[in-house]
Parts: structure tokens; C-alpha cells; sequence
């Protein structure tokens, strides 16, 4: 196959799953990104850190990567799934999130 499809879910499912504790927010945003629009719950693991530090994630948790759009996220849920880690990518990232309405704090979707 040419290319690969990575998995994705939306804004809403990512907050929603985290909320009940069924996945881990992995924020792949350059860290003054992540300060002018924090997403309550995520570990900021900038992408280009992303290769070193997969240890550093739980092997036994499903992941939702999210970025700004949704492009370096695609890229990190591609890497972690390489690595053998249970990745998704939250589609459209921050953008579509905010555009949908979906708080930043995902506890606030219970």
C-alpha cells in the first residue's frame, strides 16, 4: 500500500474517551503553543522530542495525538503506531476542536 490511513477520532470522542479515563491526550504542540491555548489533561510532547521520548508513554493506554490542525499529530500517531503503541489521532486538532465547541478541559464534557 502507497499510503497508510492513520486512525482517527474526533475532537469530541478524544474529549469525551479522556474525560472517562479510556485514553491519554498526547498535546504534540511546541510548548508556546500549548500555553496561548492549553488543553486541560494532556501531556505536551512537542513532535520533534516525539522519537525520544516514547519510552516515557504507557504502553498499556490507548493515545490521542493532538496538534494545532491535525498534520504533526497524523505524523506522531504514525510514529507511536510504528512503535507498537495504540495511537489516534484527533482530527483536525486544536482548530477543529475549538470550532466544534468541544471544551478544553475535557472533564467539563461528563
Amino acid at each position: 500500500m502507497l499510503f497508510r490511513r492513520t486512525r482517527s477520532i474526533t475532537p469530541a470522542e478524544a474529549a469525551a474517551a479522556s474525560a472517562a479515563g479510556e485514553l491519554d491526550l498526547v498535546d504534540v504542540r511546541e510548548p508556546g503553543e500549548v500555553r496561548a491555548e492549553p488543553l486541560a489533561g494532556a501531556r505536551n510532547i512537542p513532535l520533534g522530542e516525539l522519537g525520544r521520548r516514547l519510552g516515557e508513554l504507557d504502553p498499556a493506554r490507548p493515545l490521542a495525538f493532538v496538534c494545532r490542525s491535525g498534520a504533526r499529530s497524523a505524523g506522531a500517531t504514525r510514529m507511536a503506531a510504528k512503535a507498537g503503541l495504540d495511537a489516534v489521532n484527533v482530527r483536525g486538532g486544536m482548530l477543529a476542536w475549538t470550532r466544534a465547541g468541544v471544551p478544553a478541559d475535557p472533564k467539563e464534557t461528563r
